[in-house]
């Protein structure tokens, strides 16, 4: 499984969506789940991450890109997709899906479509999205 996330540990100034897939990344590692995490080697207010603290079975990027991220896709059942506005986090992975044959892809929005959450901006852009 590859999990992409715009912030994964040791970032952690994204608060709880980053803490519960911490949480949920390690359930799967007790499980005996194999996944690798894609996420970006910054925190929420753009510091680099400490390298030396990095997670073991995620892939920090500086940049993400359609190339790597296809790779990636090759040996994966599932790729779930951790977000829904971030366009590096979202648009970029499931273009990615177009150079790989069929895949499962699971849109995890985390709360993003409730009702408070939803401004004018991402009125635009989910509609943009469809």
């Amino acid at each position: 499984m590859i999990i992409i996330a715009p912030q994964f540990p040791p970032a952690f100034k994204g608060g709880g969506p980053t803490k519960s897939l911490h949480g949920v990344c390690r359930m799967f590692n007790e499980e005996g789940f194999e996944y690798t995490v894609v996420t970006k080697n910054k925190d929420l207010d753009g510091s680099l991450l400490p390298e030396k603290d990095f997670e073991k079975k995620a892939i920090y990027f500086s940049k993400i890109k359609i190339g790597p991220l296809k790779n990636l896709y090759k040996d994966s059942q599932l790729i779930w997709i951790n977000t829904l506005y971030s366009p590096t986090f979202t648009i970029i992975p499931i273009l990615a899906l177009f150079f790989v044959r069929k895949k499962t892809v699971l849109l995890s929005p985390r709360g993003q479509l409730l009702k408070g959450a939803i401004s004018l901006k991402k009125i635009i852009y989910l509609y943009i999205l469809k």
